[in-house]
């Protein structure tokens, strides 16, 4: 359990799970990361999980301003529930779900994850960016009850083996720069 912490300016990524298992993370705040340099935006995330890590709890946490991310499940994560957070003013998307890999790991299939009462507001990205890619899917993904507001991007956005993906209850507004949510996810 991670519970109760000031993760502030950290460089990498602020919580970080890599092929875990059974995570609880709650009531932390996770301020200001900083990228890699790489210009590959692999890091920076203020939460990720990757690589086969499963089982995870993300529930009321705030994290805002980190230079990537809020919150990214990645290449195999999956089995989680991401609620009750804040999570604004990152410097791409609110939420990521993406099947690919970052930095030349192998990508994985992101699976059974349920979104559900976060206020995702004023990032640079979507609110919520879903993904799969070529060979790889996300599915099973349930979003329900959240406050997707003006995110620069699209306040819902999947695309690309994208399966059994639910958007139910949530309150899409203030689109600033977006046409709004885009889902176009044919499932291969």
């Amino acid at each position: 359990m991670i519970a109760g912490n000031l993760v502030e300016r950290a460089h990498s990524t602020g919580i970080h799970f890599y092929a875990s298992s059974d995570a609880l993370v709650v009531g932390n705040t996770v301020v200001g990361t900083v990228a890699d340099g790489s210009g590959r935006g692999i890091e920076g995330q203020g939460i990720k999980g990757y690589v086969a890590s499963r089982g995870f709890r993300i529930w009321g946490n705030v994290v805002r301003g980190n230079a990537t991310d809020g919150i990214a499940l990645l290449a195999g994560a999956g089995r989680a529930v991401i609620g009750g957070n804040i999570i604004t003013d990152n410097g791409r998307d609110g939420i990521r779900l993406w099947a690919g890999a970052p930095g030349g790991l192998p990508p994985g299939d992101v699976e059974d994850v349920v979104l559900t009462g976060n206020v995702v507001s004023s990032n640079r990205g979507s609110g919520l960016f879903v993904a799969g890619i070529s060979g790889r899917r996300v599915r099973g993904v349930r979003v329900d009850a959240n406050v997707f507001a003006a995110n620069a991007g699209a306040m819902v956005h999947a695309e690309h083996n994208v399966c059994e993906f639910v958007l139910d209850s949530n309150t899409l507004a203030s689109m600033t720069n977006a046409a709004g949510s885009a889902i176009a996810a044919p499932c291969r």
